[in-house]
C-alpha cells in the first residue's frame, strides 16, 4: 500500500439551505480516496425520517464533460457502504438540535492506497467537484426539519505520496433512472466500451421493498447468447446475502407509540430498541423491508405513549439505502471483472412488479489511462 497524506479541499464550508457549489479538486496529485462529509443541525422539535443523504441532490466529479462520479446522495451512500463493506462514519439521529453527519469515502482503486488504480490528476484536464443540496428536500427547514443555514461541507483528499504511476481508476456513475410500472420489462442497454466491476440496482418506494418494485433481474450479452444473471429478485438478493456479511449501525429515533420507523437497511433488517427513558418498553414490529411500527408503552401500565421520546436502536441487515450491489469476479483482480469489450451488446432487463418505485442502475467501471 502506498504512503498517503490527507489534505483539505474544503473544511466546514458554509452552505445555504439549497444550492450548487463547484470547485477544482487539484492539479497533478494522485488521489486514492476522496472523503465527502456533510453536516446539518436538526430542528428544535425533531427531524424524523430524514438523513443527510436524503438532502444531497447530487455529487459529480467531472473531467470536462466526462463523469468520474455521478450519483445522488442516497445512491452514493448505498454504493460506498456496499462497495467498501462498512458503514459510513457519522451521526444518524432524529432528535432535536443534534448535528447529523455523514461522511462518504470514495475509493478510486480496489482498496485504500492501491498503487495501480488511482485518480491521477496529471492525466486529466480540469477535474472539478460539483455538489448540489437542498435541506428542504424532504421536510421544510425549521423546527421539524433541518435548521436553516446550518449545512456544512468538508472534502478531504487522500493523496499518494510520490504520485506513482497508476494504470487506471474506478468510476461510479448512474447509468439509468426510471419510475417502475406495475408490470412489464424495463430493458437497459449497457455500454461495452469499459470493463464493469459491479452493478448497483436501487429501487425504493415507501412501504415497499426491492422485492415489490422489481421481481426479476436478467443480464444478457450478445443478444442473449450468454446470460450471466437470470434470477427472481428474492434469489438475486439471497445470493448477495450469501456473499456479503450484514451491515450494522446505530440509529437514534424520536417517536411515540404506533409511529412508523424507517431504518436504512432495506432487506432483512433486525432492530434492537432501547428507550432512553428506562420506564418505557420499546419494540419494533418488523416487516423485513426497512420500516416497521414502533410499539412504545409505559412499563407500569402498558399504555401506548402518546408523546415523542428518544429511542436508541442498533440496526442490522442488508441493502443499505435500498442498494443491491452485484460485484463481478473478485474485487482485487481486474481480469475477473465483466469484460464488456468482448461483447457486441450488453443489456440488463428488470421485470417491474409495482408502480411508483424510484429505480436506478449504477455502474462501477474500470477506466484505463
Amino acid at each position: 500500500m502506498s504512503k498517503t497524506r490527507l489534505v483539505y479541499l474544503q473544511n466546514d464550508y458554509a452552505l445555504a439551505d439549497s444550492g450548487e457549489f463547484v470547485f477544482p479538486i487539484g492539479s497533478d496529485d494522485v488521489i486514492t480516496r476522496l472523503d465527502i462529509e456533510m453536516k446539518a443541525t436538526n430542528g428544535a422539535t425533531n427531524n424524523k425520517a430524514v438523513t443527510i443523504a436524503d438532502v444531497i441532490t447530487s455529487v459529480d466529479i467531472m473531467d470536462g464533460s466526462e463523469p468520474i462520479l455521478s450519483l445522488s446522495g442516497v445512491e452514493l451512500a448505498g454504493m460506498t457502504i456496499a462497495r467498501n463493506n462498512r458503514w459510513v462514519a457519522g451521526v444518524i439521529s432524529e432528535t432535536l438540535s443534534v448535528v447529523q453527519i455523514m461522511r462518504f469515502s470514495i475509493d478510486f482503486g480496489r482498496w485504500y492506497g492501491d498503487n495501480q488504480l488511482a485518480l491521477d490528476l496529471s492525466k486529466h484536464t480540469n477535474v472539478q467537484l460539483r455538489f448540489k443540496w437542498n435541506l428542504a428536500a424532504i421536510t421544510a427547514v425549521g423546527a421539524t426539519g433541518f435548521v436553516t443555514a446550518t449545512g456544512k461541507l468538508t472534502v478531504i483528499a487522500h493523496i499518494v505520496e510520490g504520485g506513482g504511476n497508476p494504470i487506471g481508476y474506478l468510476s461510479m456513475k448512474r447509468h439509468a433512472l426510471f419510475t417502475s410500472l406495475a408490470s412489464g420489462v424495463q430493458p437497459i442497454p449497457l455500454p461495452t466500451d469499459k470493463i464493469i466491476k459491479a452493478i448497483g440496482i436501487r429501487s425504493y418506494e415507501a412501504a415497499t421493498g426491492l422485492l415489490s418494485g422489481i421481481s426479476h433481474v436478467k443480464l444478457l450479452n450478445n443478444e442473449g447468447k450468454e446470460v450471466p444473471i437470470d434470477l427472481d429478485v428474492d434469489d438475486f438478493l439471497d445470493s448477495l446475502v450469501n456473499v456479503w456479511p450484514p451491515f450494522t449501525y446505530r440509529h437514534i429515533f424520536h417517536g411515540q407509540d404506533t409511529n412508523v420507523l424507517y431504518t436504512l437497511l432495506k432487506y432483512r433488517d433486525q432492530v434492537a430498541l432501547g428507550a432512553e427513558n428506562h420506564l418505557l418498553n420499546a419494540q419494533y414490529i418488523n416487516t423485513g423491508i426497512g420500516q416497521g411500527t414502533l410499539n412504545l408503552t409505559t412499563g407500569t401500565t402498558g399504555v401506548g405513549l402518546a408523546t415523542d421520546s428518544i429511542v436508541n436502536a442498533i440496526v442490522t441487515g442488508y441493502l443499505p439505502f435500498s442498494m443491491a450491489y452485484w460485484q463481478f469476479g473478485t474485487y482485487d483482480d481486474p481480469s475477473s471483472y465483466l469484460n464488456t469489450l468482448l461483447y457486441k451488446s450488453l443489456r440488463l432487463e428488470l421485470t417491474q412488479n409495482n408502480a411508483g418505485a424510484a429505480t436506478s442502475v449504477i455502474l462501477e467501471q474500470l477506466n484505463n489511462y
